[in-house]
Protein backbone atom coordinates (compact mmCIF):
# COMPACT_ATOMS: atom_id res chain seq x y z
CA UNK A 1 0.00 0.00 0.00
CA UNK A 2 0.96 3.39 -0.94
CA UNK A 3 1.09 6.28 2.17
CA UNK A 4 -2.24 7.56 0.65
CA UNK A 5 -3.60 4.47 1.38
CA UNK A 6 -2.03 3.90 4.23
CA UNK A 7 -4.00 7.14 6.14
CA UNK A 8 -7.40 6.15 4.77
CA UNK A 9 -7.07 2.46 5.73
CA UNK A 10 -5.80 4.14 9.16
CA UNK A 11 -8.51 6.54 9.28
CA UNK A 12 -11.42 3.81 8.74
CA UNK A 13 -9.72 1.66 11.12
CA UNK A 14 -9.73 4.15 14.09
CA UNK A 15 -13.15 5.29 13.15
CA UNK A 16 -14.83 1.42 12.77
CA UNK A 17 -12.57 0.79 16.11
CA UNK A 18 -11.43 -2.54 14.77
CA UNK A 19 -7.49 -1.99 15.58
CA UNK A 20 -5.97 -3.32 13.32
CA UNK A 21 -3.42 -0.80 12.82
CA UNK A 22 -2.65 -0.58 16.19
CA UNK A 23 -0.18 1.94 17.67
CA UNK A 24 1.86 2.10 20.90
CA UNK A 25 0.64 4.30 23.86
CA UNK A 26 3.64 6.35 23.62
CA UNK A 27 3.20 7.12 20.17
CA UNK A 28 -0.39 8.40 20.68
CA UNK A 29 0.46 10.30 23.61
CA UNK A 30 3.34 11.54 21.59
CA UNK A 31 0.88 13.02 18.88
CA UNK A 32 -1.34 14.31 21.62
CA UNK A 33 1.23 16.09 22.74
CA UNK A 34 2.33 17.83 20.05
CA UNK A 35 -0.35 19.42 19.16
CA UNK A 36 -1.76 20.07 22.50
CA UNK A 37 1.97 22.48 22.64
CA UNK A 38 1.15 23.41 19.27
CA UNK A 39 -0.35 26.34 20.56
CA UNK A 40 2.23 27.59 22.34
CA UNK A 41 4.60 26.98 19.39
CA UNK A 42 2.33 28.95 16.94
CA UNK A 43 1.59 31.78 19.20
CA UNK A 44 5.62 32.38 19.89
CA UNK A 45 6.11 32.09 15.90
CA UNK A 46 3.37 34.86 15.26
CA UNK A 47 5.16 36.94 18.21
CA UNK A 48 8.46 36.31 16.68
CA UNK A 49 7.55 37.54 13.17
CA UNK A 50 6.59 40.90 14.39
CA UNK A 51 9.73 41.38 16.14
CA UNK A 52 13.03 42.22 14.50
CA UNK A 53 15.29 40.90 16.94
CA UNK A 54 18.10 38.79 15.09
CA UNK A 55 19.50 36.94 18.47
CA UNK A 56 16.60 34.54 18.33
CA UNK A 57 17.86 32.10 15.04
CA UNK A 58 17.84 29.30 16.97
CA UNK A 59 14.46 29.78 18.68
CA UNK A 60 12.95 30.19 14.84
CA UNK A 61 14.68 27.33 13.84
CA UNK A 62 13.64 25.12 17.52
CA UNK A 63 9.89 26.19 16.37
CA UNK A 64 10.33 25.67 12.69
CA UNK A 65 10.90 22.24 13.59
CA UNK A 66 8.09 21.81 15.67
CA UNK A 67 5.48 23.04 12.66
CA UNK A 68 7.17 20.47 10.37
CA UNK A 69 6.03 17.84 12.97
CA UNK A 70 2.52 19.50 13.35
CA UNK A 71 2.12 19.07 9.40
CA UNK A 72 3.19 15.92 9.12
CA UNK A 73 1.31 14.34 12.09
CA UNK A 74 -1.81 16.27 11.30
CA UNK A 75 -1.03 14.60 6.97
CA UNK A 76 -0.87 11.41 8.71
CA UNK A 77 -4.04 11.94 11.04
CA UNK A 78 -5.57 12.15 7.15
CA UNK A 79 -7.78 15.06 8.53
CA UNK A 80 -6.84 18.25 7.03
CA UNK A 81 -8.40 20.10 10.10
CA UNK A 82 -4.88 20.22 12.29
CA UNK A 83 -3.05 21.52 9.36
CA UNK A 84 -5.79 24.17 8.09
CA UNK A 85 -6.44 25.07 12.16
CA UNK A 86 -2.29 25.78 12.41
CA UNK A 87 -2.89 28.68 9.83
CA UNK A 88 -5.87 29.92 11.42
CA UNK A 89 -4.42 30.29 14.57
CA UNK A 90 -1.43 31.64 13.54
CA UNK A 91 -3.16 34.04 11.13
CA UNK A 92 -5.20 35.31 14.50
CA UNK A 93 -1.86 35.77 16.65
CA UNK A 94 -0.08 37.24 14.16
CA UNK A 95 -3.37 40.19 13.79
CA UNK A 96 -3.16 40.51 17.53
CA UNK A 97 0.65 41.36 17.88
CA UNK A 98 0.62 43.17 14.78
CA UNK A 99 -2.05 45.81 16.87
CA UNK A 100 -0.41 45.42 20.15
CA UNK A 101 3.50 46.39 18.59
CA UNK A 102 1.81 49.41 16.78
CA UNK A 103 -1.11 50.39 18.81
CA UNK A 104 -3.24 51.12 16.16
CA UNK A 105 -5.89 48.98 14.44
CA UNK A 106 -4.76 50.24 10.66
CA UNK A 107 -3.52 47.31 8.65
CA UNK A 108 -0.97 48.42 6.14
CA UNK A 109 -1.37 47.32 2.31
CA UNK A 110 1.46 44.87 2.80
CA UNK A 111 -0.52 42.91 5.13
CA UNK A 112 -3.41 42.72 3.69
CA UNK A 113 -1.35 41.68 0.30
CA UNK A 114 0.38 38.92 2.34
CA UNK A 115 -2.68 37.15 3.68
CA UNK A 116 -4.34 37.59 0.24
CA UNK A 117 -0.85 35.42 -1.09
CA UNK A 118 -1.41 32.75 2.12
CA UNK A 119 -4.98 32.05 1.11
CA UNK A 120 -4.36 31.91 -2.41
CA UNK A 121 -1.28 29.56 -2.23
CA UNK A 122 -3.91 27.47 0.60
CA UNK A 123 -6.51 27.14 -2.03
CA UNK A 124 -4.13 26.32 -4.43
CA UNK A 125 -2.91 23.69 -2.85
CA UNK A 126 -6.32 22.18 -1.34
CA UNK A 127 -7.08 19.43 -4.20
CA UNK A 128 -3.18 18.28 -3.62
CA UNK A 129 -3.22 17.81 -0.19
CA UNK A 130 -6.66 15.74 -0.43
CA UNK A 131 -5.11 13.50 -2.91
CA UNK A 132 -2.08 13.22 -0.20
CA UNK A 133 -4.01 12.39 2.62
CA UNK A 134 -5.84 9.80 0.42
CA UNK A 135 -9.28 11.84 -0.48
CA UNK A 136 -10.95 10.67 -3.98
CA UNK A 137 -10.83 13.60 -5.62
CA UNK A 138 -9.34 13.02 -8.67
CA UNK A 139 -13.00 13.92 -10.51
CA UNK A 140 -13.32 17.68 -8.45
CA UNK A 141 -11.39 21.01 -8.73
CA UNK A 142 -10.20 23.04 -6.72
CA UNK A 143 -13.11 25.60 -6.69
CA UNK A 144 -15.45 22.10 -6.30
CA UNK A 145 -13.74 21.44 -3.02
CA UNK A 146 -13.56 25.36 -1.74
CA UNK A 147 -17.32 25.60 -1.94
CA UNK A 148 -17.70 22.57 -0.07
CA UNK A 149 -15.80 23.83 2.36
CA UNK A 150 -16.36 27.23 2.71
CA UNK A 151 -20.26 27.46 2.17
CA UNK A 152 -21.47 23.52 2.33
CA UNK A 153 -21.98 23.69 5.96
CA UNK A 154 -24.97 25.96 5.66
CA UNK A 155 -26.61 24.06 3.35
CA UNK A 156 -26.68 21.15 5.12
CA UNK A 157 -27.77 23.12 8.21
CA UNK A 158 -30.99 24.60 5.48
CA UNK A 159 -31.67 20.89 5.01
CA UNK A 160 -31.66 19.73 8.85
CA UNK A 161 -33.82 22.76 9.80
CA UNK A 162 -36.26 21.40 6.65
CA UNK A 163 -36.18 17.73 7.58
CA UNK A 164 -39.49 16.30 9.58
CA UNK A 165 -39.01 14.93 12.76
CA UNK A 166 -35.88 16.56 14.58
CA UNK A 167 -34.10 13.96 16.95
CA UNK A 168 -33.85 15.68 20.22
CA UNK A 169 -31.22 13.50 22.28
CA UNK A 170 -32.08 12.92 25.92
CA UNK A 171 -28.49 12.80 27.22
CA UNK A 172 -27.72 16.67 28.42
CA UNK A 173 -25.72 18.58 25.51
CA UNK A 174 -24.23 14.74 23.94
CA UNK A 175 -24.13 16.65 20.53
CA UNK A 176 -21.93 19.71 21.84
CA UNK A 177 -19.98 17.92 24.17
CA UNK A 178 -19.67 14.53 22.59
CA UNK A 179 -15.67 14.46 23.41
CA UNK A 180 -16.20 15.22 26.90
CA UNK A 181 -19.00 12.06 26.98
CA UNK A 182 -16.22 10.32 24.98
CA UNK A 183 -13.83 10.09 27.78
CA UNK A 184 -16.23 10.00 30.55
CA UNK A 185 -17.64 6.79 29.16
CA UNK A 186 -15.44 4.56 26.28
CA UNK A 187 -18.13 3.12 25.31
CA UNK A 188 -20.30 5.97 24.39
CA UNK A 189 -21.28 6.12 20.39
CA UNK A 190 -21.85 9.08 18.98
CA UNK A 191 -23.46 8.63 15.67
CA UNK A 192 -21.64 11.19 13.15
CA UNK A 193 -24.45 13.04 10.60
CA UNK A 194 -24.75 11.89 7.05
CA UNK A 195 -23.18 13.15 4.37
CA UNK A 196 -25.60 15.20 1.81
CA UNK A 197 -25.30 15.40 -1.85
CA UNK A 198 -27.01 18.05 -4.51
CA UNK A 199 -26.86 16.59 -7.64
CA UNK A 200 -23.17 15.01 -8.02
CA UNK A 201 -22.02 17.89 -5.57
CA UNK A 202 -20.96 16.74 -2.56
CA UNK A 203 -21.99 18.65 0.54
CA UNK A 204 -19.92 16.53 3.37
CA UNK A 205 -21.47 15.77 6.65
CA UNK A 206 -20.63 19.20 8.68
CA UNK A 207 -23.93 21.02 9.74
CA UNK A 208 -22.25 24.04 11.41
CA UNK A 209 -21.66 24.49 15.01
CA UNK A 210 -25.61 25.59 15.44
CA UNK A 211 -26.73 22.00 14.65
CA UNK A 212 -25.40 20.56 17.75
CA UNK A 213 -26.87 23.24 19.82
CA UNK A 214 -30.31 23.14 18.17
CA UNK A 215 -30.36 19.15 19.04
CA UNK A 216 -29.51 19.46 22.33
CA UNK A 217 -31.90 22.31 23.43
CA UNK A 218 -33.33 23.54 20.28
CA UNK A 219 -33.74 27.07 19.09
CA UNK A 220 -33.62 28.43 22.26
CA UNK A 221 -30.15 26.58 22.70
CA UNK A 222 -28.80 27.89 19.44
CA UNK A 223 -29.38 31.78 20.77
CA UNK A 224 -27.70 30.80 24.49
CA UNK A 225 -24.94 29.01 23.28
CA UNK A 226 -24.03 31.45 20.55
CA UNK A 227 -24.02 34.31 23.62
CA UNK A 228 -21.72 32.00 25.67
Amino acid sequence: MGISELIVAKRIDELNGTNDFYLPSYVRQFGSYTTVVSNFTIWLLALIACCKNNNIKKIRKILYCHIIIILVDGMLSGSKAPILNMFMQFGVFALFNYYASRGSFHLSHKVYLRFLIVFVLLALSFRGLNLLIGRSVEDRTNMDLLAEYCGAEIKNFDIYMHSSGVDYKQKWGENTFYSLHKELDPDYDYSSTAFQYVGKHSLGNVYTQYQPFHQDWGMPGVFLMSLI
